[in-house]
């Protein structure tokens, strides 16, 4: 089997490389590295193919697809909470740029699974837990762009249906983090956990929460989500999964939780969330369990000390020796 993943320098990308690999597929990576790394495919790039192009781009013929080929698509611009916020138009174009592109050069593969988000609940009033119908009118340009990817792949299925139509799926992962999460940019536990070593190792006494700390995540560690992608490419249907972690984590609870692992007592400080800031997230799993027999295996405890022993190093040297 081939596999094409788009974004897969990136967080969640390079983790499906590394999977993809163990089960003997041939792997092509395009990334423009805007977000990803090759840090990250270090350990990979002598066994895979890495072209390194702007999908939003016009680009020569790949030649990469042919009937054994599944595409799994990653690609996205989000860069936390600035861009999405301060940069809208921009934002929008982009993805539906690539998303469209991508359509274009490999809706003839054999399996074509498209990465949405959880944004996609982005929504005044959304029902919690947030189930695969429950879309409306969104906050979030981010969420916007990832829906018009969804109808995109449901536009090009309705074209094609004569002919067989196109045979995708979509995932709505939940607040994926784990190494190799991207800590240059305001996610929640990067910005903790640096936060965190400051009280840690440089004596800082206070720790900064946007918002009440009420808010509530769904924390889904990056391992659990690339096997959900995984089932995707291999039984899943014309549709949408939600993969989400199965229990609400309140942000000041998250904080504790990191503080109590990393051996601090800060003073909590409270600021102003920006005002779009998503109050509630948390996804029902239902469909994915009972469709591609999904389940997340990683506690939050676990995969939160994962994480600590990837980043913390790379912040603070000195730590390395007390994880």
């Amino acid at each position: 089997m081939k596999a094409i993943v788009t974004g897969g320098a990136g967080f969640i990308g390079s983790h499906l490389v590394d999977s993809l690999l163990r089960d003997g597929y041939e792997v092509t990576v395009i990334d423009n590295l805007e977000r990803g790394s090759a840090q990250n495919l270090r350990h990979c790039l002598d066994g895979i193919t890495f072209i390194h192009a702007d999908l939003r781009e016009r680009l020569p013929s790949l030649g990469l697809t042919d009937i054994n080929t599944v595409v799994f698509d990653l690609a996205a611009k989000v860069f936390g909470v600035t861009y999405l916020y301060q940069t809208p138009w921009t934002l929008m174009s982009d993805n539906l740029q690539i998303t469209m592109n991508n359509l274009k050069r490999w809706g003839q593969a054999k399996k074509y699974v498209y990465l949405s988000s959880s944004c996609v609940y982005d929504f005044e009033g959304a029902p919690i837990p947030h189930k695969e119908s429950d879309v409306g009118f969104l906050n979030s340009f981010y969420g916007w762009s990832k829906c018009f990817g969804e109808l995109c792949c449901q536009a090009l299925d309705e074209e094609w249906k004569q002919h067989g139509g196109f045979n995708y799926t979509v995932i709505r992962p939940f607040n994926v983090y784990g190494p190799r999460e991207a800590f240059l940019h305001p996610h929640v536990l990067p910005d903790f956990i640096r936060k965190a070593c400051a009280c840690k190792y440089d004596g800082v006494q206070t720790f900064e929460i946007l918002g009440d700390g009420n808010q509530t995540r769904s924390l889904t560690y990056v391992d659990d989500v690339v096997d959900g992608i995984r089932l995707a490419a291999e039984v899943g249907k014309r549709t949408a999964y939600n993969l989400s972690y199965p229990k609400e984590t309140r942000i000041i609870d998250l904080a504790r939780l990191l503080w109590e692992l990393m051996e601090i007592d800060p003073e909590p400080v409270f600021v102003a969330a920006p005002e779009k800031e998503v109050k509630l997230r948390c996804g029902s799993s239902e469909k994915a369990e009972r469709e591609l027999g999904w389940r997340p295996k990683i506690e939050l405890r676990e995969g939160l000390m994962r994480m600590l022993e990837w980043m913390v190093p790379l912040i603070e040297p000195k730590a390395r020796e007390t994880l």
